[in-house]
């Protein structure tokens, strides 16, 4: 056997040796991670109700037991390393993901102090060590009478029960021991992911290089036919040939895994029995794969008769066709991931160039996630009214509430009937305007409006006062003859915020000649490339005259977000812990930079690449590998015309005019799914909230180096052979026959 095809086989085993290695790990780590949080009910209690730790433990015992619930509190504490702390009380027995050399955590310890550990502590109340397989996760479960004597409730924690059906009845008990509401306690389910993206890269990185072996395999035999023939003619049967093809491969399998683990063994210490099991089973698992794999060679050497050898043919057809059905599907693989890498690498830098156009922004938050426990909720009166009290406190805070959007005539409509459409009968006083309508309507607060420094017609600073039932409208100058705006904007008002009769709209004209570019805050909104609009038409909404649609728009989030709240040198944690001083706990709001929207599409974005970049480089070695002998498969079932033509003096290039024409035929047809691919990822649908952000439209290019490369490459491949003496070449010894 080969030297190429040895290193071959050690690489692709040391590969998938690796990956079982990483995955073991990673999961290893999340195990320890979401200890005893999976199909759990988190219970958070108000903060503004204090109540004792021992007061509730003692409210919640009784209730677990009658319901068969367990209860688990959890914290992380930083001494020199991380260990996580782990309080549980249990009612029934349930599987936990460890092994315990010594006493375990279990119902006969609820009633004392105890614990254990991955450590071991001279301390009279740990009975037992929890097995770490890496030793590097220090962990303490201990009964919650352990955990109180350290740690607090801080009015959290999680609550698995036996029967789901029992939570309801849980929690009511649970309000009426402790004389709360129940909307003062928010429940909120927890159910992990199982899926991750590394286990998945990992997956398909073991089954392109069990692919790469089964190619190896293929033309191993392949290069093989002239002892397959021979051995056919001294006639041995086919098992006999494929024993003694496969027997030095299977024994470069074996040999590769036990260095492998004996260099594991070397290199990863403090390992417990556990690891190894698993690792063994995937060297058993990965040799019977290695095994049905290579039945492909008794396949190619069945299909060699007896008459094929005597000719010289070798089942010709069978590895042409093969060879070319596996070009294309790789070839066609290179080009899918090549397009996702490119466009996405193109979005990704394009996004950088918009968080450079929001920096003078940087100093606000916006909301980038809420949690409501009741959607329903937020529609209802009461919760309208605590909405208003609640963006009054923000408003009084500073932060402004700014709004972009743009308007044409086949967007406005009321009744389902569009402004062309209604008549005189609908509520409304039709008036004649403009049909064509064009506009931005910018909706902003006081706040916002007091920093934009607007002038009148007669050079006095605009004043907005706050009264109830009026709403100003501020309109540019540059545009009040293209329309009968307050027609437009009643129409608006009445169709979209279902204004009462006793609304006034006052419109104010406002001179735009010095000022009239605005930030747009909106991805959809970039008439300069800068997020910028030009003389917009400004909707000034105040605490008093805000409709309930636009108080509930406040809980808006990302770059929909209508709340831009100032830092003021605050951290982002000291805002969101405002927020839940003014927010109840049926709301919860997170805020993150203005820019964390476009910043968490970015690490999306970055997470593709790192996913897809090593599978590509993998489907690149195979398409070498498939490039390489698909030369040497022509060249061989094709001596004699090419030989006789080098004779005459064509190059091998020229000799193979025929077969590179083919190829470049192949690599411009397969083009089509590269451009399909950039498409998709580079122009995403309008269901995306950054449709705008497509990326360079040069990438679509980019499959033209690509098929110069590969074009390029055949070529040298070929020259490569070409090298070699004539005699050589006719001989075929070039193609694995010394």
């Amino acid at each position: 056997m080969k030297s190429k095809l040895i290193v071959t086989i050690f690489l692709i085993i040391s590969i998938c040796m690796g990956c079982f290695t990483i995955m073991f790990k990673y999961n290893d780590s999340n195990k320890w991670d979401e200890l005893f949080l999976d199909n759990t009910i988190t219970l958070t209690i108000n903060d503004k109700i204090k109540i004792d730790d021992d007061m509730l433990y003692e409210a919640v015992k009784p209730l677990a037991q009658k319901y068969s619930a367990n209860l688990y509190k959890s914290t992380t504490v930083t001494e020199g390393v991380t260990k996580k702390y782990v309080g549980v009380y249990l009612t029934y027995d349930e599987y936990h993901p460890y092994q315990v050399k010594g006493s375990d955590i279990t119902l006969t310890s609820m009633e004392k102090e105890a614990y254990i550990s991955t450590s071991i502590n001279e301390d009279d109340r740990q009975i037992g060590q929890i097995k770490d397989i890496f030793d590097d996760n220090p962990i303490v479960v201990g009964t919650m009478d352990y955990y109180l004597n350290t740690f607090n409730f801080n009015n959290n924690l999680q609550v698995r029960f036996k029967d789901i059906n029992n939570a309801k009845l849980f929690f009511t008990e649970l309000t009426e021991q402790l004389g709360v509401s129940e909307e003062e306690i928010t429940t909120t389910a927890i159910h992990l992911n199982n899926g991750n993206t590394l286990n998945t890269m990992m997956m398909i990185i073991i089954i392109i290089s069990l692919f790469c072996f089964t190619i190896a395999v293929f033309y191993n035999t392949c290069e093989d036919s002239k002892r397959i023939g021979v051995l056919k003619l001294m006639g041995y049967n086919k098992s006999y040939i494929f024993e003694k093809l496969l027997e030095p491969i299977y024994k470069t399998v074996l040999i590769t895994t036990c260095v492998e683990l004996g260099v594991m063994f070397l290199i990863i210490k403090n390992t417990n029995i556990t690891f190894w099991i698993e690792m063994l089973k995937n060297v058993f698992l990965l040799y019977t794969v290695v095994l049905i794999l290579s039945s492909i060679s008794y396949f190619i050497v069945s299909r060699f008769t007896l008459s094929e050898v005597l000719k010289g043919n070798y089942g010709k057809n069978l590895i042409e066709k093969l060879n070319n059905f596996l070009r294309v599907i790789i070839l066609l693989c290179c080009f899918v991931f090549s397009g996702i890498l490119f466009s996405n690498i193109s979005r990704a830098q394009n996004f950088r160039e918009v968080i450079a156009s929001w920096i003078d922004y940087q100093d606000f938050a916006v909301p980038v996630n809420l949690n409501v426990s009741d959607p329903m909720e937020l529609i209802n009166s009461d919760n309208n009214e605590y909405l208003r009290k609640a963006q009054a406190t923000l408003f009084d805070q500073g932060c402004f509430y700014v709004y972009n959007t743009h308007f044409q005539t086949q967007n406005l409509g009321i009744n389902e009937k569009n402004i062309l459409d209604v008549n005189e009968s609908e509520d409304i006083k039709v008036e004649e305007f403009n049909p064509n309508i064009d506009f931005n309507l910018s909706t902003i607060n006081i706040n916002y409006l007091n920093t934009l420094g607007l002038k009148d017609m007669h050079g006095n600073d605009i004043i907005v006062d706050e009264i109830k039932n009026q709403r100003v409208f501020l309109l540019p100058n540059s545009k009040v003859d293209e329309n009968n705006y307050e027609y437009i904007l009643n129409f608006y008002m009445t169709g979209y915020n279902q204004m009462t009769e006793n609304y006034e709209l006052k419109f104010i004209v406002y001179d735009d000649t010095q000022n009239n570019k605005f930030f747009s805050f909106n991805m959809d909104m970039n008439e300069d490339g800068k997020y910028n609009i030009y003389s917009p038409i400004f909707n000034i909404i105040t605490v008093e005259n805000m409709q309930d649609n636009e108080v509930r728009n406040i809980l808006a989030t990302d770059i929909n977000s209508r709340l831009k709240i100032p830092l003021n040198n605050r951290t982002l944690e000291e805002v969101n812990n405002e927020l839940k001083e003014i927010f109840n706990q049926s709301i919860g709001i997170t805020v993150g930079n203005l820019s964390q929207p476009f910043m968490d599409q970015i690490e999306i974005i970055n997470i593709t690449l790192k996913f897809n970049t090593p599978i590509l480089v993998l489907v690149l070695i195979i398409y070498v590998m498939i490039t390489v002998q698909s030369v040497k498969l022509y060249i061989k079932n094709n001596l004699k015309t090419i030989g006789i033509k080098k004779l005459n003096g064509f190059s091998l290039v020229r000799s193979m005019k025929s077969y590179i024409i083919k190829y470049i035929i192949i690599d411009i047809m397969l083009s089509i799914a590269y451009l399909i691919t950039v498409y998709n990822y580079l122009t995403p649908t309008m269901v995306d909230q950054f449709h705008n952000i497509t990326g360079n439209p040069l990438v679509y290019l980019f499959f033209i180096p690509m098929i110069a490369i590969d074009i390029g490459f055949l070529i040298f491949n070929i020259k490569m052979v070409e090298k070699r003496s004539l005699n050589s070449l006719i001989k075929g010894d070039y193609y694995g026959n010394n």
